[in-house]
């Protein structure tokens, strides 16, 4: 494991599998606004795409509210109080991240998740306190594909971004590592969707499970 001075992980769909909570207080929702649900299936392929994503499916462009963004607040409120309910590590995910930490590589965190979001999970988890760099989808005025999150990570790691892999299960995540001229690995055990064939992501490596990670670091 010497290729790389750090790595960078995406966070749902990557590390953690949250789609549970994320779909049931999209279903919570639903059922609030009297709205038929939606199969969870479908819904966690979409999940990587956020809270934008599962609204515009969930609602088909109906919103209940004078806005969409007050409907996003309602659902990232409502998300807040269940988001560690059954939100836990993909199976391998805590043997790959010891494996690396008993390597010496440091590793962090980019994710589009909001702020408020992410802390109970990465406390919960234990990721807070393991991780050199957590920067969030609300830390920078922009966020992934934009390469600029990332560059921030990199800097607070204290390492050169073409010195750094970034691994993730988005075509966004692959395309944010490609915008900081860093190597990238997908993640085909995430929230793959049917939208753009993971093969087509322009990836460096695929990963089909958390620990074939180890094999291109």
């Amino acid at each position: 494991m010497q290729r790389f001075d750090a790595i960078l992980f995406d966070l749902d769909g990557t590390l953690i599998d949250s789609a549970p909570d994320l779909i049931q207080t999209l279903n919570d929702l639903l059922t609030h606004y009297q709205r038929p649900l939606v199969a969870s299936e479908l819904l966690r392929q979409q999940v990587s795409y956020g809270s934008t994503r599962l609204l515009e499916i969930g609602f088909a462009g109906d919103y209940p509210t004078p806005d969409f963004h007050t409907l996003r607040r309602e659902y990232l409120d409502r998300y807040l109080t269940q988001n560690t309910v059954h939100t836990t590590y993909f199976d391998e995910v805590e043997d790959l991240l010891t494996r690396i930490e008993s390597s010496n590589l440091p590793w962090g965190i980019v994710t589009n998740k909001p702020t408020d979001c992410t802390t109970a999970i990465v406390e919960k988890l234990g990721i807070s306190q393991r991780a050199q760099a957590i920067v969030c989808g609300d830390t920078l005025p922009v966020a992934k594909p934009d390469p600029s999150p990332i560059y921030l990570a990199c800097k607070m790691m204290d390492v050169d971004p073409k010195r750094c892999v970034y691994v993730g299960d988005c075509i966004r995540d692959i395309e944010a590592g490609r915008n900081a001229d860093m190597s990238t690995i997908a993640c085909a055990y995430g929230y793959i969707g049917a939208d753009i064939p993971i093969s087509e992501w322009q990836a460096e490596h695929i990963a089909n499970t958390p620990l074939q990670i180890l094999d291109y670091l």
